[in-house]
């Protein structure tokens, strides 16, 4: 992750080189995954676009997939090398059914369609990034858009120590 972010023009100039899209993190709650997804941002020094489920669901028909494809937008366009990231994907990416309602449907259509980068640059320099305590309920479609799936477990003891003595390093 953090090497094709900071060569970008080596990187994601050349088809055969080119990383994977998505990255998929889960495992059980409380396991630091949000935390990791931050720290991995902040190692590679790019933007953070941080979206949610509640941020963008909306009442009007058609403004959630706007949403969506504005975040992507906005990451190829202007913040690029960036990372988009999806706290909690499982809110947004269930499996899709014959009840879904035509705007979920539409939801998940527009999320998929950026995650291929289908009407953008395939040299964009924008990975994916997605947690999830349920990786098993994600829609199938959107599991393959994920390049890379890596389970999150608990941190042992001394990891655990490690991460505490560096989040309360600052403090009195």
């Amino acid at each position: 992750v953090l090497v094709p972010l900071r060569l970008p023009h080596i990187f994601y100039g050349h088809p055969l080189l080119r990383p994977p899209r998505g990255i998929l993190l889960h495992g059980p709650p409380g396991t630091g995954k949000t935390m990791l997804a931050r720290a991995l941002a902040s190692e590679a020094q790019v933007p953070f676009l941080s979206l949610h489920a509640a941020a963008l669901e909306n009442k009007w028909f058609g403004e959630s997939a706007k949403l969506v494809a504005a975040a992507f937008t906005l990451a190829r366009q202007e913040l690029a090398p960036c990372i988009v990231f999806f706290d909690e994907i499982d809110g947004l990416g269930r499996a899709r059914s014959e009840g879904d309602e035509s705007c979920v449907y539409s939801l998940k259509c527009e999320l998929l369609r950026n995650m291929d980068g289908v009407d953008t640059d395939a040299a964009a320099p924008v990975v994916t990034l997605a947690c999830t305590n349920n990786a098993a309920a994600l829609d199938p479609a959107l599991r393959r858009r994920f390049g890379r799936v890596l389970h999150v477990d608990r941190p042992s003891a001394r990891g655990r120590y490690d991460i505490l003595r560096r989040l309360v390093r600052d403090e009195a």
